[in-house]
């Protein structure tokens, strides 16, 4: 991609699958306008753009589908354009299938796995739509992470952050995630992500430091802490310093804002950083446990850490210990093994247990892994019964508790430390529909993306970013609906 000085070359970035590929894709948009390129995050509404980037997701056929389309719709996109534009195509289905890629999709100019920014940037820029053979130069190709299907150029697995890398941010939300590790250590009968990421890798504890400022300063009101397994924070760098440590360096930043802790294994639940969640006013009590399941017998088989462990027992004691702690997790089901029996005291765990929040998804075999090698795996029409059994009984926990949060008196109670007030929360506020009127935000007992949120009406203009009291009126199924009070707030909490 060669454009004259006065016409930086314009490159458009489109992110598929989880938060992590939506930070990887802003280390990618800092790299590249150092490099000089105007980013957009939205390449369709902003266009036109001399390149495309998709970042993929590879964990499920469902993700994978979804990938896989936008690619051709993009290549579709590319044959139709007036003018010569580059397509690529990075991270998870870059690093475990470039070969069937570039090989199933001619219009494709490069395919790279996860990892290598700056590199990827750079061949971007420089161009290589007319160099399928290489994709990226040869001499690169020790460093940087590819697989091709002419080279047969394989190389392990690398999600390193390396300090001062820099991120651009391409949104105004007044929330940002803040990866502080990716890569795992667990092998997980089912999972391909070792595979696709490697090993666990922890950002720096200066870097991640330093990026939560630079959030802070662009308007993040909310960080949500993410990795595969942040609990594991620190091992691999570090002799003692752990996530306890990084919590608490991330909590003395000046300003107001909350922060959030997103899959945490339950193993990783140690007393000091329960203690934190209990005790400090900005980081929320809050919890996404990814059990995966609640049978002993099919958690083994998943290989999944601690399989016995009492989850029940530990529930208990975060809920005694943690002020309004609200939990979410993640199951699976049609796991090989799962008998009628094992379904039957997973539904039975989660209706004791009442999560919050609570997905679910349906095993998938996935190439490369233990699993797909099972047998005794459920028929498909079965796991997808057990689905819906489980989220039904998910919609009846998640109705009732929310109407417990029903204002039907139009009075409130005592503040709690946690910053609600009986009937009446405090809420962050997201979005405006401009057609109704109606703002959109979430409590500190919601996640963004995945969680519910509150729907209120309020007598003047709020503005986005801003926290505010609401009376909530009514309930749905997994969302409230209020009224802001008129009362604005300077801490979350």
């Amino acid at each position: 991609m060669r454009k004259e000085q006065s016409q930086p070359p314009r490159v458009g970035l489109v992110v598929l699958g989880c938060d992590k590929n939506s930070v990887d894709n802003e280390y990618l948009a800092a790299a590249l306008a150092r490099r000089g390129a105007l980013v957009t995050g939205d390449p369709i509404g902003d266009g036109p753009v001399d390149a495309v980037v998709v970042a993929t997701c590879g964990f499920t056929d469902e993700a994978r589908a979804q990938s896989l389309a936008t690619i051709l719709k993009w290549a579709e996109l590319k044959r139709r354009a007036p003018h010569p534009m580059g397509l690529y195509v990075w991270s998870c289905m870059g690093q475990r299938w470039a070969g069937e890629l570039l090989e199933g999709i001619p219009e494709l100019d490069g395919v790279a796995g996860v990892g290598h920014f700056e590199q990827l940037a750079q061949a971007i820029l420089t161009g290589t739509r007319h160099r399928r053979h290489s994709v990226f130069p040869e001499a690169q190709s020790s460093q940087f992470n590819i697989q091709h299907s002419k080279l047969k150029i394989k190389h392990s697995p690398c999600v390193t952050v390396p300090p001062r890398l820099g991120r651009l941010r391409l949104d105004s939300r007044p929330y940002a995630f803040l990866k502080i590790a990716d890569g795992c250590n667990h092998r997980c009968t089912f999972c391909a992500i070792p595979s696709m990421k490697g090993p666990l890798r922890s950002v720096p504890r200066g870097t991640v430091l330093e990026e939560a400022r630079a959030l802070l300063a662009s308007g993040a009101r909310e960080l949500n802490l993410i990795a595969q397994d942040v609990s594991a924070y620190g091992q691999d760098l570090y002799s003692h310093y752990r996530l306890a440590d990084l919590l608490e360096g991330l909590l003395a930043l000046d300003g107001d804002f909350w922060v959030r802790l997103l899959y945490v294994y339950p193993g990783g639940l140690n007393q000091r950083l329960i203690e934190l969640l209990a005790q400090h006013p900005k980081l929320c009590p809050y919890l996404d446990l990814p059990l995966q399941h609640l049978d002993v017998g099919v958690l083994r088989r998943m290989k999944r850490p601690q399989p016995a462990l009492n989850i029940e027992r530990l529930v208990a004691h975060l809920r005694e210990r943690i002020p309004d702690l609200a939990l979410r997790t993640t199951m699976m089901v049609g796991f090989p093994g799962e008998d009628g029996a094992a379904f039957e005291r997973l539904l039975a765990g989660v209706e004791r247990i009442r999560f919050d929040r609570l997905g679910a998804f349906v095993f998938s075999p996935e190439e490369g892994t233990p699993a797909t090698a099972m047998s005794n795996i459920p028929p498909r029409r079965t796991a997808l019964r057990r689905l819906d059994r489980l989220m039904r009984l998910q919609a009846e926990i998640s109705a009732k508790l929310l109407e417990e949060w029903v204002d039907r008196t139009g009075q409130t109670s005592r503040t709690s430390q946690t910053g609600q007030t009986g009937r009446t929360v405090r809420v962050l506020v997201e979005s405006r529909d401009e057609a109704t009127g109606q703002y959109l935000g979430r409590t500190i007992r919601d996640a963004p993306e995945v969680d519910g949120v509150v729907k209120l009406h309020s007598a003047g203009p709020l503005n986005v970013g801003t926290v505010v009291d609401v009376t909530i009126t009514a309930a749905e199924t997994y969302d409230l609906i209020g009224e802001a009070t008129g009362k604005k707030g300077k801490s979350k909490k």
